[in-house]
């Protein structure tokens, strides 16, 4: 898959960005606040993932329909919830055992007894939550990144062929990922790139006066960007799969 710097640069040729982009970001500053907020963030790069797929060049969506933006959103949620639910899981296991862990050491000592058997069972207790803990969190590291790129994949199937049962089709999204691994990969890279660079450089921001005030509206400037050009790249790389001849053997 071919990548240019039209890609990231398509969403400030559209003569009304910078409307746009306040909405955006003053959605992104409700949804610190009201969470469901995010759903018209997601909603929109979705519709722009729509527009892609079909090989449109990609444009920014008006914020008009805001009923198609939330269930665009809800979709993208409830997609990126099912495959990502192992971690979900893993991650309330961990705070559930950080949780009797050290609220357990305290238990044990407010319950009376010899000071060096209590110290033991402490010690054991401590030992074995950070032991779970550390576990938990490796297997988080290693399966986190695979299901994220899955979820994304399957949201890309759903919305182009405008059916959200396409991405619990496993068998289907895996044979997609499998014929055209390259695109979505190149796709699911160049995100990550982009959202760590600018979640970076947004960070240097809280350490100056005056920007650390403007941060939220920044956040959501940058969330609203990460979206239009996730659904860009996804897009894009599902344009070119349907194209492109898929190899020999698949």
């Amino acid at each position: 898959m071919q990548i240019t710097t039209d890609l990231f640069a398509f969403p400030f040729r559209d003569p009304r960005w910078k409307s746009k982009a306040a909405i955006g970001g003053l959605i992104g500053l409700i949804a610190m606040v009201f969470f469901p907020a995010f759903w018209l963030i997601e909603g929109y790069g979705v519709q722009v993932l729509r527009q892609t797929a079909k090989g449109d060049d990609p444009t920014l969506p008006e914020w008009d329909d805001w009923g198609a933006l939330i269930l665009d959103g809800l979709r993208f949620t409830a997609v990126y919830l099912v495959y990502n639910l192992p971690v979900i899981v893993l991650s309330l296991i961990m705070m559930a055992v950080l949780f009797f862990t050290f609220m357990g050491i305290p238990m044990a000592a407010a319950g009376g007894g010899d000071s060096r058997d209590l110290d033991i069972a402490a010690g054991l207790l401590f030992a074995g939550g950070m032991g779970a803990i550390g576990l938990c969190s490796a297997v988080v590291l290693i399966v986190s990144f695979p299901l994220q790129f899955f979820s994304l994949v399957a949201i890309t199937r759903a919305i182009a062929l405008d059916r959200l049962s396409a991405a619990f089709e496993f068998g289907e999204v895996w044979r997609m990922v499998k014929g055209k691994l390259g695109n979505y990969l190149i796709a699911f890279i160049i995100l990550y790139a982009v959202l760590m660079g600018l979640s970076l450089a947004l960070s240097l921001t809280i350490y100056t006066v005056v920007l650390c005030v403007i941060y939220p509206v920044l956040y959501g400037l940058m969330m609203t960007y990460i979206s239009v050009i996730a659904g860009a790249l996804f897009g894009k790389a599902y344009a070119e799969s349907q194209n492109a001849p898929a190899p020999s053997g698949v």
